[in-house]
């Protein structure tokens, strides 16, 4: 880059000094031949003057003026160009900042969801206001697969409500305290839903969970007991 920066100063620079030897030639014609010009004004006779020197300073003078001319129009050429390619190195610099920009996204995406340890302690501190609440982890897994990323996380999950004091409790029934929740379930969808009969309860477990970066869709169901929150865990 550096060379070519200065390859484009030095041939500005040669632009330059053509100019001003073409300028240089021309004055010295018109200093060589002023006294013939002078001497054919005086006498008023255009026989005297030497046509071959006219046509000759003429000639350098308007060379001088196309000269200057064509400077200015590569110099006006040279800039449209840098523009461009600064608008372009622009659009390449943007083009690679998002392409990384996406790159860490689908590695977020694709990267085993886990609570830290500041992230645990802060969402049992936050569901201990409402301790005594029941709630269920059902996750989601293929026949093939005992164990998962969301198995994992689903058991990380179910220990921080239980040190929060919630009531680890299958039965989610209004109707029939009979029923239970089974623990795993056919793998139907990705991400995470919180399910219950309260929509102040599901809002709650919600916003405790975005809080540590756990983002959940909710449904109220009224079929649950009032108490009651399920957390289904499917893929990641």
């Amino acid at each position: 880059m550096e060379s070519i920066e200065f390859l484009e100063s030095s041939l500005s620079w040669s632009e330059f000094w053509a100019t001003m030897a073409c300028g240089a030639v021309a004055l010295g014609l018109v200093i060589e031949y002023r006294s013939e010009f002078k001497k054919t004004i005086a006498e008023r006779n255009l026989t005297l003057l030497p046509v071959g020197a006219l046509l000759v300073t003429l000639g350098v003078m308007l060379e001088f003026g196309f000269q200057i001319r064509t400077s200015l129009l590569v110099a006006e050429v040279r800039s449209i160009e840098q523009q461009h390619v600064a608008a372009a190195n622009e659009r390449a610099a943007k083009a690679e900042k998002e392409a990384a920009e996406a790159k860490l996204a689908l590695a977020r995406m694709n990267a085993p969801r886990k609570l830290t340890p500041d992230g645990m302690e802060a969402l049992m501190t936050r569901l201990r206001r409402q301790a005594g609440k029941s709630f269920w982890v059902m996750t989601q897994r293929s026949p093939a697969s005992r164990f998962g990323e969301q198995t994992d996380f689903a058991k990380q999950l179910s220990e921080a409500f239980t040190l929060a004091g919630w009531k680890r409790d299958p039965h989610f029934s209004r109707r029939n305290r009979e029923d239970e929740m089974p623990e795993f379930t056919a793998t139907s969808d990705r991400g995470c839903l919180v399910e219950g009969a309260q929509p102040e309860l599901i809002k709650f477990v919600g916003d405790q969970l975005t809080a540590v970066e756990v983002h959940c869709d909710s449904v109220e169901n009224p079929e649950y007991e009032q108490d009651f929150v399920l957390i289904e865990i499917g893929l990641r």
